[in-house]
């Protein structure tokens, strides 16, 4: 009888070891901010998210009590539990990296020197993904003093990046980046800044005939920095080679239904939020409805960036 009742005490225990297992994950999407906690005993939050190859990954970590916990750190690891990036700093970090290989990935939000770290506070993780910039097509944005605009262009030869100032209550400085191999942040390379600054271009000449990764950022000045402000922009890639598609950017007014036809009698496929980013690569006779990549949306709720008319009529 005894040794039934240690056996049954063994599997409850096992039991209750997978279902905190479980609930200790948590998957986040492009987009989503989560609050959490560094403690001495926890300093280790982990959080999981599925990758496609090709995507740009920005993982940023903001202490909210920098006089506690000053000192944020990310790790991104693969399916196989390896590191492939990573990235500390005081009190702001941001991780970039590009991914490789479609597969569901891990982050660990932490501290520097993990267990021997010193410092306990809450933190915001916030995860995204930098939009790809290709060549020929037009974007509008908007962009906020407290967040950066990531771009991610890839380029090889001679390239040229077009900034134009709309409106807004500051101006945003450009700068085009190389992703540090470790460390936080960006290698800045060239930037596009100045008090009065309402549009112009910035580029450069890859050698070598390889394609290389580089990130646009719109961000404020950093020695011009203030609380609150928008501000709207347009930005094009221009490589000298033909776009290989036609394309204009639209930004919601309002959330949106997206429908699966240029018309209210379709079925709504999804929804579009206000202040949202897509691309439109079509547009119906006369322009009143654009198509994206996950449906249609009626122009008249929609910003764009650019002649809708010059787009290809779907077929």
């Amino acid at each position: 009888m005894m040794l039934v009742q240690r056996t049954l005490l063994l599997i409850l225990c096992c039991a209750v070891y997978v279902t905190v297992s479980s609930q200790g994950e948590t998957l986040l999407s492009y987009g989503d901010s989560t609050h959490g906690e560094i403690t001495n005993r926890n300093y280790e939050i982990e959080y999981s998210v599925y990758a496609e190859a090709g995507d740009v990954v920005v993982i940023t970590m903001t202490p909210e009590d920098d006089d506690e916990f000053r000192y944020p750190g990310i790790l991104l690891l693969d399916d196989n539990y390896d590191v492939v990036a990573e990235a500390f700093d005081t009190y702001s970090v941001t991780l970039f990296h590009d991914v490789k290989q479609s597969a569901n990935y891990y982050i660990l939000a932490t501290r520097n020197d993990g267990r021997s770290g010193e410092g306990e506070g809450e933190f915001l993780l916030t995860l995204d993904r930098a939009r790809q910039l290709k060549s020929g097509q037009d974007i509008c944005d908007i962009t906020t003093s407290e967040i950066n605009k990531h771009y991610a262009i890839r380029v090889k030869g001679k390239f040229d990046v077009w900034y134009q100032f709309n409106d807004g209550d500051f101006r945003p400085e450009v700068t085009i980046n190389a992703i540090k191999l470790r460390g936080n942040g960006l290698d800045s390379r060239m930037a596009l800044t100045g008090p009065s600054l309402e549009r112009g271009s910035i580029g450069a000449t890859v050698r070598g005939g390889e394609q290389v990764l580089l990130i646009v950022e719109i961000s404020q000045r950093t020695w011009d920095w203030s609380d609150n402000k928008t501000a709207n922009f347009g930005l094009r890639l221009e490589t000298g080679e033909p776009a290989d598609d036609v394309a204009i950017s639209i930004v919601a007014s309002s959330t949106i239904n997206i429908r699966s036809g240029p018309g209210t009698q379709f079925d709504i496929v999804g929804s579009f939020k206000s202040g949202g980013q897509e691309n439109a690569f079509a547009r119906n006779e006369d322009g009143s409805w654009l198509k994206t990549e996950v449906g249609w949306v009626f122009g008249n709720l929609v910003e764009p960036c650019g002649e809708v008319m010059r787009l290809p009529k779907a077929e």
